[in-house]
């Protein structure tokens, strides 16, 4: 009878214990790493972490919210493991290279809600394209250091091994650096261009296309394509942060990149890049100043595949589901992000714990 009163006594007391717990979803802190935006370089006023919380998420600012795309408020608070915090960063990504100690810094910076984050923290952290090298490079050089089994590292069309279209972009912009600069040029250009802009206008043909190449002017259907590679240039060649994606050979990052990675979306396109393909213009521009064409193995528009799969290359798969963790997928670059609204890839992005 003594023995029954004292577990009675037990059970309320457990009951009264239990009662005081408070059963709080735990904490996930998410982080996003950008790669090349020419679209949108930061200025001084700008910070490089932006840090925002479930409550606040919808204030995302434009920049950021136009990259990774708008969906990216509701995918990330839907799925078994919601953020309830994030760091996305805000770099200059253009005229500095992956192994920038700025742009290290910032990463460590956004692995941070805040500097109220600690090692032991849930984590998840999305890298896209050159933002991939960025964090993997800092991790690497024990900028900051992440726990393996608290972290989950999903790389998005990562150019481990390297872009090689950097070369023939190499090309083109000396040619539109040594057009644009030479004195001659630009005094013809400026004597006809207006005769050129008229002919396009009201004719739309492209009889006086070499002409026109020599003289580096422009007809107005193809001059989006020269604005568009000139944000990739600087002073006759490509701008340092495409540069330093050009050979990737750097072991330490690909050992690392092996270590932490938790799964990968690498893409491929038949051709039709759809929102943004480099390689497309490229080609273009390439046949346009009689350079070197781009390497025509299967890319998703800016990355080879191969290079994109160099890290934990036979894990991944082609089947269309989302228990993959390691995915090749028929999307372009921009796609992978999510920035699009690809329903598979937001599925695939929301399913990730």
């Amino acid at each position: 009878m003594k023995g029954v009163t004292n577990n009675s006594l037990l059970l309320v007391l457990c009951l009264i214990f239990c009662s005081n717990i408070s059963f709080a979803p735990s904490q996930m802190h998410c982080v996003f790493i950008h790669g090349l935006n020419p679209y949108s370089v930061p200025t001084e006023n700008d910070k490089s972490v932006y840090f925002y919380n479930s409550e606040n998420i919808n204030t995302l600012i434009t920049p950021i919210a136009s990259y990774w795309g708008e969906e990216v408020k509701k995918w990330t608070q839907d799925g078994d493991r919601p953020c309830t915090t994030y760091g996305f960063t805000y770099l200059d990504t253009m005229s500095k290279g992956y192994e920038d100690k700025g742009n290290s810094t910032a990463v460590c910076q956004a692995l941070n809600y805040e500097n109220e984050v600690n090692t032991q923290t849930n984590r998840k952290v999305f890298l896209h394209s050159m933002g991939n090298l960025i964090f993997y490079n800092a991790l690497a050089n024990d900028d900051c250091k992440i726990v393996k089994d608290k972290t989950k590292v999903y790389s998005l069309a990562g150019p481990f091994g390297g872009a090689p279209i950097i070369k023939p972009l190499d090309e083109i912009c000396s040619k539109i650096h040594e057009i644009s600069t030479n004195p001659v040029v630009q005094k013809v250009k400026s004597t006809v261009s207006g005769f050129f802009e008229f002919l396009d206008n009201k004719c739309g043909i492209t009889i006086f296309h070499s002409l026109a190449q020599g003289c580096g002017l422009v007809f107005s259907y193809e001059k989006s394509k020269f604005e568009t590679i000139e944000r990739f240039c600087t002073d006759g060649k490509a701008s340092p942060g495409p540069q330093s994606c050009y050979k990737i050979n750097n072991t330490t990052l690909i050992n690392t990149a092996n270590n932490f990675s938790s799964g990968a979306i690498c893409g491929f396109t038949d051709g039709d890049g759809g929102k943004f393909d480099l390689y497309e213009l490229l080609n273009w521009l390439t046949d346009y100043y009689d350079v070197s064409s781009p390497d025509p193995e299967m890319n998703d528009g800016v990355v080879p595949t191969t290079s994109c799969t160099a890290v934990q290359s036979k894990r991944y798969e082609s089947s269309p589901t989302n228990t993959n963790d390691y995915w090749i997928v028929p999307y372009n670059h921009s796609d992978i992000t999510g920035a699009t609204d690809q329903l598979q890839i937001i599925t695939w992005l929301t399913s990730r714990k």
